[in-house]
């Protein structure tokens, strides 16, 4: 979904426009993220993150980048993140 495509949708439901993305980035972020944190269902957790962050910043998406992009860029900055949080630190100790 490019940004022009984003304007159009700005009359649907934001709920629509959400299960939009999901279909159609859901496996290429998990790809994304796996290849992060090397862990199929923490993969699945951050990408559910990723569109939870997309779903409540999407009125604030002003269309400089391609949304793929902006949802690429919200996967890798949740994977940060998590490699940084005292929870992965604690299990990768154990």
């Amino acid at each position: 979904m490019n940004a022009g495509k984003l304007k159009e949708t700005r009359s649907l439901d934001k709920e629509e426009v959400l299960h939009e993305l999901m279909d159609l980035y859901a496996d290429e972020l998990s790809y994304l993220a796996y290849s992060y944190v090397k862990n199929i269902e923490t993969a699945k957790d951050l990408v559910q993150n990723t569109f939870v962050s997309a779903y409540t910043h999407l009125d604030t998406f002003e269309g400089n980048s391609n949304m793929k992009t902006w949802l690429y860029r919200i996967t890798i900055n949740k994977c940060k993140d998590y490699l940084k949080s005292s929870a992965y630190k604690r299990l990768v100790l154990t």
